[in-house]
């Protein structure tokens, strides 16, 4: 029997530290703030990968009708990303259709062209087509792949933080509807006691049984638990909709100091690779920018009705004759520096914030151990005053007043164990974890 109610203990432990979990994302997935951050990271994400574009060119495109003909251009293209094309323009002038059909890729750093064109002319069917394969000198698409990644990590950095906090928001907010609700509960017995008992002394005070000193002690309580009592009952208030969930104790370790799972730290040295390569290209800034390839046409020869094959070769080239090539060959290497020391000064100030925030959890494991002291002090006051109480030596209210401010002190206890558990999750999430999923395989 009892490994039955052992195996059902377990089991609804299980079941509740399941559910907390799942009310846990769901609170933070369902944030706006997260799906605002989440919609930004799938806006710089996807830009490439999954951009599609299909349209015409209204510049481009003309109908005309002057009642003997019609005349017709519509330019067609539909993109995937910037690597791929696919275009149509179909011309209709009177009797004479032609449809340029033809392909644009990229593959291997290399430019490719395919294209065919089709005409028929009063029902003469001709049809020609073109391959052409090309490579600039200058292939600097790596850049833009790293300004792309950099903006990626950015990017995935804010949506972590946003992630985060709404972990430890959520946290907060249903300890604290716990914590701030036992408390009000406390407050309100220990008010009525302390009113019971100023009264007494009011009356002792007015028949000189006490000292005034005695009595102006006994006032001075009753308004600090009065006041205590105000507080807790605005914070019970203000956390009440949280009430709803159940808080599950839990602890973490203090994870190795690393800041490898920083992305925004990754995008500084990343920014730095980008404006080194841009530092070792400037000469490109002085010598022509060349385009060579192989072009292949299988056409009609002139005035026949024969087609031939046409290879070849060509080099095309392109030089910047503008005056800025100084400024701009200084831009690039004043850019890498500041990129260098934004790095530096990066890694500096993490160095910093991270010597903080153990400040911060060691000061805190000593509010820990003070408050551990407090509470053993008020057992052993309301031990004695359990003792005196049996001997007639007190009255109920002295010895409930004890009870209860143990009771406080239990309560407080438990907020700096919670404040420990937010400081270690708060260094957890400066060194580049998902909470979220941290907390999925600790609860």
């Amino acid at each position: 029997m009892k490994k039955i109610v052992l195996i059902f203990l377990l089991i609804l432990t299980s079941l509740m530290f399941s559910n907390f979990y799942d009310d846990l994302k769901n609170y933070v997935e369902n944030s706006p703030e997260y799906l605002e951050a989440l919609k930004n990271y799938m806006n710089v994400e996807f830009e490439d990968e999954f951009r599609l574009n299909f349209g015409t060119n209204i510049n481009k495109s003309s109908l005309n009708y002057d009642f003997e003909k019609i005349m017709l251009n519509v330019p067609i293209s539909f993109n995937y990303s910037d690597d791929f094309e696919l275009y149509l323009a179909p011309n209709i002038n009177g009797s004479s259709v032609t449809l340029p059909l033809g392909v644009n890729f990229s593959l291997f750093n290399f430019d490719l062209n395919l294209e065919g064109n089709f005409s028929f002319v009063n029902d003469d069917f001709r049809d020609s087509y073109s391959f052409s394969i090309s490579k600039n000198l200058f292939d600097n698409s790596d850049e833009s792949d790293l300004e792309k990644e950099i903006n990626k990590l950015n990017a995935k950095r804010n949506l972590l933080n946003v992630k985060n906090q709404k972990v430890i928001e959520f946290l907060n907010n249903v300890f604290y509807s716990n914590f701030y609700s036992k408390m009000y509960d406390v407050y309100s017995k220990l008010l009525v006691l302390k009113e019971e008992e100023l009264k007494e002394s009011e009356e002792k005070f007015e028949k000189g049984i006490i000292s005034e000193i005695e009595y102006l002690n006994s006032k001075k309580s009753y308004i600090a638990v009065q006041k205590n009592y105000l507080t807790y009952r605005n914070k019970k208030r203000e956390y009440e909709k949280y009430t709803k969930y159940n808080f599950q104790k839990f602890d973490v370790e203090i994870p190795e100091k690393s800041f490898n799972k920083r992305d925004d730290l990754k995008a500084l040295q990343l920014e730095v690779e980008l404006n080194k390569l841009r530092m070792d290209r400037i000469y490109q800034l002085y010598i022509p920018n060349m385009t060579f390839g192989f072009e292949v046409d299988y056409n009609y020869k002139p005035l026949s009705s024969e087609k031939e094959l046409k290879p070849k070769l060509f080099l095309n080239f392109t030089f910047d004759l503008s005056n800025q090539k100084a400024l701009e060959e200084e831009n690039r290497r004043l850019n890498y520096e500041i990129s260098i020391k934004n790095l530096e000064t990066k890694i500096e100030d993490l160095e910093d914030q991270y010597e903080s925030l153990l400040t911060e959890l060691e000061s805190l494991n000593y509010d820990y151990e003070i408050s551990k002291i407090n509470k053993r002090i008020k057992e052993i006051n309301y031990l004695n005053l359990k003792q005196k109480l049996e001997d007639g030596l007190i009255t109920k209210n002295e010895y409930e007043s004890a009870m209860y401010e143990l009771l406080v002190e239990e309560y407080n206890l438990e907020n700096v164990e919670f404040s420990i558990l937010i400081q270690k999750l708060n260094i957890y999430s400066f060194l580049g974890y998902d909470l979220l999923s941290l907390l999925e395989e600790v609860l």
